[in-house]
């Protein structure tokens, strides 16, 4: 975007060893030169630093790695004060090369560029027992995406984060970045959903905010360095975006990436046109009275499905409530059916998380209701006029986010049920939608996924796994599921947990 022609540009990676039954939190910061496709907007120098600040816990080693094409130093001190104090001391990095160090003490380390002063950062390291925060304290939401370098779990938590896990190698998924709130970007608070999409060659996160309503984006396109977006959603925020947003479901047409967001407290859902990143549009709000809308209460989970030519959206809603629009055109798109009624509170038969399917012989969908323990199933070939055709299983507690799963021969609905520490995933083989047959609940042995949030699908290397978010447990589960009867954990990903004394 041109105007900053000595901008310095630094990585900074946080190596931390691994704690007794606990994995590794890591802070990737970049610093980005002129007409970066990564961060085309750096702004001042002295903002250049991203995050400007780190912590750490005491013993964890932080590693530099200059990405520029000139050289830099990491030089303990400020410049502007008493200047270099050597706490820090890597002499001179050249193009490609990395410092490393070992912070034993606890206490706040200064550090600037003695060839660039004007560039700083700090390193603030804690004791264990001194900081609350956890790269996976109770995660939220989660998405997975494949890049070019491996497949990556994007992880949200209520403190405010976003973390990227590489789970290439299933067995030993691995942390690799942290974005903080504090630290890069001003939201999102109380993140709700998450999910990936790519445009023009890069990929983006977007993250709901559950707290101050609006969203945030990042780019992820290298999963080691998210980058935020600034004001990347100020014209969404200006189109009445104030109030809690929850899920997120994107969607890609020909002409560009679009994405439906629920504004839970409003009854309403946006669609906003999200191909230019920096500038995400709002182009219609659904919303009962609008667009042919009746059925939009405090929605909580989206999905989108396209049969026959069409794009449709089924939009959940927790006033038991679910509406079927037409979303082929998104600036005007049209309601096609609603059924509850936000009037009817006690009308418990819809409201929690939705998917649907396409089969030959018709469309299917399924809605899971936590508070009634029951998932309906429906036959919506016609999304006039949506019909039962199976509802109930009785052996599912509290069902939460489901998924569908489609084999050679059979389609499978994946599910999470229970709450606290009696958790566990639900199979059903739902191959023929009107006599679903169920596989069983796995919780009590091998897995157990303590207030399981929500889960994401991924076919790799020939085998099918399912990622659970697990809010209790502090951790993502990977679950493989290629033999649907026979669910196995492969492996898990855990807060950073204080080692054993």
């Amino acid at each position: 975007m041109g105007g900053f022609a000595h901008l310095c540009m630094v990585m900074l990676v946080i190596s931390v060893g691994l704690a007794h039954n606990a994995w590794a939190e890591n802070t990737n910061v970049g610093i980005f030169g002129t007409g970066s496709a990564l961060w085309p907007d750096c702004p001042v120098a002295t903002e250049c630093y991203l995050p400007g600040e780190v912590v750490i816990i005491s013993g964890d080693t932080v590693t530099w790695i200059n990405k520029d094409e000139t050289v830099h130093t990491v030089t303990g001190g400020i410049a502007t004060l008493e200047g270099p104090n050597y706490t820090i001391d890597s002499h001179a990095i050249h193009a490609g090369e990395t410092f490393s160090h070992v912070f034993e003490s606890t206490g706040e380390y200064p550090y600037f560029c003695v060839i660039h002063p004007w560039m700083g950062g700090d390193v603030i390291v804690v004791d264990h027992d001194d900081t609350e925060f956890g790269a996976l304290y109770a995660p939220a939401g989660l998405d997975v995406y494949a890049h070019a370098s491996g497949v990556f779990a994007y992880v949200i938590g209520p403190q405010n984060t976003l973390s990227t896990i590489n789970i290439t190698d299933i067995s030993n998924p691995a942390l690799t970045a942290t974005v903080h709130n504090k630290a890069t970007f001003d939201s999102p608070r109380g993140p709700f959903d998450v999910q990936i999409y790519d445009t023009s060659g890069m990929a983006y996160a977007v993250i709901t905010d559950g707290d101050r309503g609006h969203a945030s984006i990042i780019n992820v396109t290298d999963p080691t360095l998210p980058v935020r977006i600034q004001t990347a959603w100020q014209n969404v925020h200006d189109h009445n975006m104030s109030e809690q947003v929850t899920d997120i479901e994107i969607f890609t047409k020909s002409d560009g990436v679009y994405a439906l967001m629920g504004k839970f407290y409003t009854d309403a859902v946006h669609i906003v046109n999200m191909t230019d990143p920096v500038a995400p549009n709002t182009l219609a709000l659904l919303q009962n009275g609008r667009h042919n809308i009746d059925a939009i209460g405090h929605p909580n989970d989206i999905e989108v499905y396209e049969t026959a030519g069409k794009i449709y959206a089924m939009i959940s809603g927790h006033h038991n409530t679910l509406q079927i629009v037409d979303v082929t055109e998104p600036d005007t798109p049209k309601g096609v059916a609603g059924l509850g009624s936000i009037q009817n509170a006690t009308d418990v038969q819809y409201g929690w998380h939705v998917a649907a399917w396409v089969k030959p012989d018709g469309v299917y969908g399924a809605v899971t209701n936590y508070y009634n323990n029951t998932v309906k199933i429906m036959d919506i070939t016609d999304p006039q006029m949506p019909r039962t055709t199976h509802e109930g299983f009785d052996t599912i507690q509290r069902p939460g986010d489901i998924k569908i799963h489609t084999d050679a021969q059979q389609t499978y609905a994946i599910i999470l049920g229970g709450i606290a520490d009696s958790g566990g995933l639900h199979i059903v083989d739902i191959s023929d939608p009107y006599m679903p047959v169920s596989l069983g609940m796995s919780s009590d042995n091998d897995i157990t996924l303590e207030s399981p949030r929500d889960m994401e699908l991924l076919e790799w290397n020939d085998d099918t796994y399912v990622i659970v978010a697990s809010a209790g447990g502090d951790a993502i589960h990977i679950i493989e599921i290629t033999e649907p009867d026979n669910p196995k954990l492969i492996s898990s990903a855990q807060n950073r947990a204080i080692p054993d004394t």
